[in-house]
């Protein structure tokens, strides 16, 4: 694949530190999401030469030139440019897999979304609410709860208010779904109350738990109202 663009994320400068597994050997190729456009196929697939594609998670995205495993190639359409889809789809996957494949969220829900004026969080917050789902929006600043309020978030409270408060005010029984973005200390903020349902689920940096009573749970999580089994997907 003949590169166009090529995406930068936390998940990059991670790798560089030495935090996160960097394919190849020294001096590496750094990179693992780009798109652009087909000039060979080895094997067989519905793709062609000259079909403009995108990937993530596959190495070496920082060059010219990229050998991306076909099952890792995503067709773009004809509206998405290049720099779009190379800046969205590690960020967009992650969204799309915690509102589909993590938590499956339903009309009626609420969600409470934390860090909602990032790259995940105002995607989540889209999504959250093209499912139907009530969403309450964390944010830093009152320029971020405005381009969280932009995107579609129902409400929004600041990290430097009594936001568990508002919280329980927005969802008296509790949310459905906690989406934790970012540093801040979600246990400690289930303990204050913010959800009190059954279900809940957590995302920290690329890692995902959900709390739900489930066979494969992990041990347990100590909520407000109780414990409950803590399980790590994988």
């Amino acid at each position: 694949m003949k590169t166009e663009a090529i995406g930068l994320n936390f998940a990059d400068v991670y790798r560089r530190r030495g935090d996160y597994h960097l394919e190849g050997k020294p001096p590496y190729i750094a990179g693992y999401e780009a798109a652009g456009v087909i000039e060979s196929i080895a094997g067989d697939s519905d793709l062609r030469v000259g079909d403009r594609v995108g990937f993530a998670d596959a190495p070496h995205a920082n060059a010219e030139r990229v050998a991306v495993a076909i099952e890792k190639l995503i067709p773009l359409p004809d509206d998405i440019t290049a720099e779009v889809a190379a800046a969205v789809l590690l960020q967009g996957l992650t969204a799309q897999y915690l509102v589909t494949d993590s938590h499956a969220l339903r009309a009626g829900e609420t969600a409470l979304v934390h860090a909602a004026a990032g790259g995940v969080g105002l995607l989540l917050v889209q999504l959250a609410k093209a499912r139907g789902v009530r969403v309450l929006g964390l944010t830093s600043s009152p320029e971020k709860a405005r381009s969280a309020l932009q995107h579609g978030a129902d409400a929004i409270a600041l990290y430097s208010e009594e936001w568990p408060t508002v919280a329980r005010e927005f969802s008296p029984g509790g949310v459905d779904v906690v989406l934790r973005l970012g540093r801040h200390d979600a246990p400690r903020q289930l303990r204050r109350g913010t959800n009190r349902r059954t279900r809940g689920l957590l995302w920290d940096g690329g890692r995902q738990s959900s709390t739900h009573r489930s066979p494969h749970a992990h041990g347990h999580l100590e909520v407000a109202d109780g414990r409950r089994p803590l399980e790590r997907p994988s």
